[in-house]
């Protein structure tokens, strides 16, 4: 696993999303030795709810009570996978 110096070094460069998505890569890169099917999942769950934040803080989009429900399931889903595997 690489260290936290490493991570920011790579997030200081011209990285498109920057280390939020190194971030998300280096969580899956670690899942998926674990379990592949379980990088799968926590990579969907995190996609989601980037969107939902993206439409909710950029597009002037009211959050329906079904998808503010989704991204809490999402939420808990994404904190169990962390806690299981990360020993957090």
């Amino acid at each position: 696993m690489r260290s936290e110096k490493d991570i920011k070094s790579q997030g200081s460069g011209n990285n498109e999303g920057g280390s939020h998505n190194i971030l998300i890569n280096e969580i899956r890169e670690q899942l998926d030795i674990v379990n592949p099917a379980i990088g799968r999942r926590f990579n969907n769950d995190i996609q989601q709810l980037k969107g939902m934040r993206i439409r909710a803080d950029y597009r002037n989009y009211e959050i329906k009570l079904e998808e503010a429900q989704m991204a809490l399931s999402y939420s808990k889903n994404l904190l169990t996978v962390l806690k299981q595997n990360f020993n957090i």
